[in-house]
């Protein structure tokens, strides 16, 4: 159960950015669209579909995509909803859990990362600050936001999914609040090899998602396991899927 104090600070920070969405959103997209020119392939289509999931689900949604780059969140953001979505219902506007030691070592940064809906994990933190940062997902779930998490827990190296270091966090808060359904994002850039900071300028970007409800009999940590594996299986079988069609896709 969240102490008081860390109640008061998440609610104030789901305001602030839901306020100022206008401005964290508009930046990034920004950012993306007309200083990076990136561009996601049929992005009307991609938006649809996951306004389509959005109000099918009726129930807390985790945002699980595979992992190439440290930007990969905001480029999943902008081409999932447009800010006249984010403004009305803030479960298009998911959390974000960035690694502590990538984001938060600069001021700046760290202003940025709290306006954008971050919260800070510690990989292999004290058992208390894993107990604190489950408590807040838990809460954000419940109120029906929604939150994004790379169930890999890094960045692939190999340029694909990683079927065998994959973290078991996201099984974990499934555990917690079984009621939340899990979107499978794979995203992938058209020149994209291997993992890197950001992807190459001029960048076009596939897009896929699959809703899933993964669920396991067993419990405490085999049962994380066993529901992390059922996630990343789904993104293997979604990246098959990419590679059987990219040759045809990008012509």
């Amino acid at each position: 159960m969240l102490l008081p104090q860390d109640r008061r600070r998440l609610e104030r920070q789901r305001i602030l950015t839901r306020v100022l969405s206008f401005f964290s959103y508009g930046l990034g997209v920004f950012w993306l669209k007309y200083l990076l020119w990136y561009r996601i392939s049929e992005l009307k289509r991609v938006r649809r579909r996951f306004a389509e999931i959005v109000s099918q689900a009726k129930a807390p949604l985790i945002i699980c995509p595979n992992h190439l780059t440290m930007i990969d969140s905001a480029i999943i953001i902008w081409a999932l909803a447009p800010f006249r979505r984010i403004i009305v219902n803030p479960q298009y506007y998911p959390w974000n859990l960035p690694e502590r030691k990538n984001f938060f070592n600069n001021i700046f940064l760290r202003f940025f990362c709290y306006l954008t809906r971050c919260i800070p994990v510690e990989r292999r933190g004290p058992p208390e600050e894993t107990r604190r940062v489950l408590d807040k997902i838990q809460k954000l779930l419940l109120c029906r936001e929604s939150i994004m998490i790379f169930p890999e827990g890094h960045r692939s190296r190999n340029g694909r999914v990683d079927t065998e270091n994959y973290a078991y966090g996201v099984g974990r808060i499934l555990q917690e609040v079984p009621s939340a359904k899990v979107l499978c994002v794979y995203l992938r850039g058209e020149h994209q090899e291997t993992y890197g900071s950001q992807p190459r300028w001029g960048d076009k970007f596939y897009l896929d998602m699959e809703l899933i409800a993964p669920a396991s009999e067993q419990k405490s940590l085999r049962g994380g396991r066993d529901i992390s594996s059922q996630i990343i299986a789904k993104l293997v079988e979604m990246e098959h899927k990419y590679f059987a069609a990219a040759h045809d896709y990008w012509k």
